[in-house]
């Protein structure tokens, strides 16, 4: 067969063209010197019309030892689904105690299906999950819950609720994705991954899209839970209901001029008594002339951005229908300057940047702040249009980016062996336009950013970006990553990510050939500002042509300053069979970059 599989049986019996009975049977995708399982039955029955097959007096075999006995077994013996038990789930943390999962799927038509999660976990009870899954000729989703009566730890009832559907018709999309949990710690005590943890909110969101060419439009409501017992009411996410936008995406126009736009008008709620909340209008049209030529570019902008409000509580004297109205001015050039050296292997290029902004001064403090931010600086926010990630504020701008990038490019391949950029803003004036509770900036050029990308050889990549501030003379913040990949079997990763009075961890994963079929796992990622471990895992994990087996200690924080949750992990993986206990390898392929399950 396809898989590999092979077996014998001590009787054949067809019955018709599409049935056959089989006694004294036994199946391995393991060859003749090895067979590290078998699986026996005393009689089998095989149905191709029906894609099924069932075994009587079924064991399974880990080389001699019988590990698994059952008096019936059903099977699928094509792709079609079927009905029956999944391979359980096996594992234990300190927050759940022993958890047993054994998953029973139910195939209810082809375009329908369910999945039964009974999950026992020996320090909080018994738990009940379930999955819907559907697919309709426009149309698809899941809906998932989970359900724990009187958790012995906290004696509450504890729950989750999860739907997603998409939907197409033509030049429509419906896409609805929402969450809901019990209580704020729901994922904390019984999420199985470092992910859900670190969960501060939940969405609850639904998008009817519309496009056609060069248009789009989008209606949304989108809410959210908060699931961060320490972020206060005040200050949790505003709900749209509604959100309404219409967009033009760039494209040339007559006399080559590239025209864009959107009109949005979104209504603003939230949980917290005498937050403001209200409506708001904001239309921004914006046109350029790009100019493209072997060697060089330039491209000046002009756009316009009005916004419009119509508030409740406002907050003491300030307007109820406050607006603003705000040009910008760009302009973008560039050169591109290129020789080739190394008798010719390699392309030297040199691309200077020069990047002009002006946006004038308008007093904001009138404005509420519905879903705006500060954007991160980064080598990105040299030549961007606005510091500012929403339209409650437009930053004002009297700047001057100066930039320029090198590069090594191979002239036979095209690959690039080495980039470095570097790149400053020089202000003209003060910027003023800051979020509440912030002061104006007074400083006339912007920490230095320089990025890095190198290969000095095929297995080995380094990238790296540093933020130097000059006028103290320091490093603000720095991000390293150092990727050695020869192949599948011998991957190393090393990161290191600073953010100046916020953040320093280091993380180090890898995975690494230790004999023909074993191999060494881990990962190792840690805070070096809190002094805390927040992820590490180790283990070993052997893999051959027909069985699998991987064991792993781990170790994480859900937060900080919260005690660390421990996991003994362990899969069986039967190849052509099935597998058995916890999915170690999803665990593995999240946290290591480049690890694959089924790498040859």
């Amino acid at each position: 067969p396809a898989g590999g599989g092979r077996g014998e049986a001590e009787r054949v019996e067809t019955q018709g063209r599409t049935r056959a009975r089989l006694e004294q049977v036994s199946y391995t995708t393991c060859p003749p010197q090895a067979e590290a399982w078998k699986l026996r039955a005393r009689r089998i029955d095989l149905d191709r019309a029906r894609g099924r097959g069932s075994a009587r007096h079924a064991t399974l075999r880990l080389g001699r030892v019988p590990v698994l006995y059952s008096p019936y077994l059903s099977f699928p013996i094509d792709k079609r689904r079927k009905t029956g038990f999944l391979a359980p789930g096996l594992g234990r943390s300190d927050r759940t105690g022993t958890d047993v999962r054994i998953p029973w799927y139910w195939n209810i038509a082809p375009n329908y299906d369910a999945t039964f999660v009974p999950r026992w976990m020996g320090d909080r009870g018994l738990q009940l999950g379930a999955e819907f899954r559907y697919l309709t000729a426009s149309s698809r989703g899941e809906v998932q819950g989970e359900y724990l009566r009187d958790d012995r730890r906290t004696g509450d009832d504890r729950g989750l609720a999860r739907l997603r559907h998409r939907s197409r018709w033509g030049a429509l999309r419906l896409d609805v994705d929402a969450t809901h949990v019990s209580d704020a710690r729901y994922f904390e005590d019984l999420g199985a991954s470092l992910a859900a943890v670190a969960t501060t909110h939940l969405e609850q969101r639904a998008d009817l899209d519309w496009s056609r060419g060069r248009w789009s439009a989008r209606l949304r409501a989108q809410a959210f839970q908060t699931v961060d017992p320490s972020i206060a009411p005040a200050d949790r996410p505003y709900r749209r209901l509604p959100q309404l936008r219409l967009a033009l995406a760039p494209g040339r126009g007559p006399l080559g001029l590239s025209w864009s736009g959107h009109l949005e008008v979104v209504r603003f709620g939230h949980e917290a008594a005498g937050k403001t909340t209200g409506t708001r209008v904001d239309l921004r049209p914006r046109v350029s002339w790009p100019v493209r030529r072997p060697g060089w570019f330039v491209e000046p902008a002009v756009a316009v951005r009005h916004t419009r409000y119509r508030l409740q509580d406002p907050g003491a004297g300030k307007p109820d229908a406050p607006s603003r109205t705000l040009p910008t001015a760009s302009l973008d050039a560039g050169l591109f300057l290129e020789k080739r050296i190394a008798g010719g292997r390699l392309l030297h290029t040199i691309e200077p940047r020069i990047y002009y902004l002006y946006v004038p001064y308008e007093d904001q403090d009138d404005l509420p702040v519905f879903d705006t931010g500060l954007l991160d600086f980064s080598w990105a926010q040299l030549f961007r249009e606005d510091r500012f990630s929403g339209p409650d504020r437009v930053g004002d701008a009297n700047q001057l980016t100066l930039a320029v990038t090198t590069r090594l490019l191979e002239t036979a391949t095209g690959t690039e062996r080495l980039s470095v950029g570097i790149g400053q803003i020089r202000y003209f004036r003060d910027r003023r336009v800051v979020l509440p509770g912030g002061s104006v900036e007074g400083e006339r050029g912007s920490n230095l950013v320089a990025q890095l990308s190198a290969l000095p050889w095929r297995p080995l990549r380094l990238s790296a970006a540093v933020q130097w501030d000059p006028s103290p003379g320091r490093v603000e913040r720095a991000g390293v990553d150092l990727r050695y990949r020869a192949d599948a079997h011998r991957i190393l990763n090393l990161g290191y990510r600073f953010r100046r009075g916020t953040l320093e961890q280091v993380d180090l994963a890898g995975r690494w050939r230790l004999a023909t079929a074993w191999h060494a796992v881990g990962r190792w990622n840690r805070s070096l500002r809190e002094d805390t471990d927040l992820e590490r895992f180790a283990g070993v994990e052997y893999a051959s042509c027909c069985w699998a087996a991987r064991i792993v200690w781990r170790e994480y924080v859900a937060a900080a300053g919260a005690d660390a949750n421990r996991a003994l992990l362990l899969q069986l993986e039967l190849k052509g069979l099935g597998s058995l206990g916890e999915r170690v390898d999803r665990l593995l392929e999240r946290g290591i970059l480049g690890y694959r399950r089924d790498a040859p």
